[in-house]
C-alpha cells in the first residue's frame, strides 16, 4: 500500500517563455514511496487554470498568464516533464496561508481556548477564527 504522509507547499523555481519564474503550489502531497514528483492537471483544472497544448508542449494558463511549460520527455512521447527545481525563500514569501487552532494552541505554549478566542481583539494581525 502507498500512503500520503503529508500535505504542504512547494516553491519551485522554472522556465516560462525564456523566463525563470518561481511557482508557488499549494496542497502537495507528499508520498514517501514515489521517487517521480507528479503534477496533477485536474487539481490545475479545478484551480480555474485551463490547459493548452500541442505535441511539442503543454502550458498552464491561469487567466491566459502562461504558469508552466511542460515539454515531453523525447519527441512522440506522451509523457511531459517540468523542469523544475526547488527554489529559496525570500523572507518576503514566508507567509501562513492556514492557521489551525491545534497547532496555534501548541505553538504558544497551550493557551486557554479563551485566550485565543480573543487575541483577535488585542492583537494585530491574528488570525480570526481558530
Amino acid at each position: 500500500m502507498i500512503y500520503v504522509e503529508g500535505e504542504g507547499a512547494v516553491l519551485l523555481k522554472h522556465k516560462v517563455n525564456g523566463r525563470t519564474i518561481k511557482t508557488h503550489l499549494k496542497h502537495v502531497l507528499h508520498v514517501p514511496q514515489i521517487t517521480t514528483r507528479l503534477l496533477s492537471m485536474g487539481q490545475f483544472l479545478l484551480q480555474g487554470m485551463c490547459v493548452s497544448g500541442d505535441a511539442l508542449s503543454i502550458s498552464l494558463l491561469n487567466k491566459s498568464t502562461n504558469i508552466i511549460t511542460c515539454k515531453p520527455l523525447y519527441t512522440g512521447s506522451s509523457i511531459f516533464v517540468l523542469e523544475a527545481t526547488p527554489a529559496q525563500l525570500d523572507k518576503s514569501m514566508l507567509v501562513i496561508y492556514k492557521a489551525d487552532y491545534e497547532l496555534t494552541h501548541k505553538r504558544l505554549g497551550h493557551p486557554s481556548k479563551d485566550v485565543l478566542t480573543n487575541a483577535p481583539n488585542c492583537v494585530k494581525g491574528f488570525p480570526k477564527g481558530l
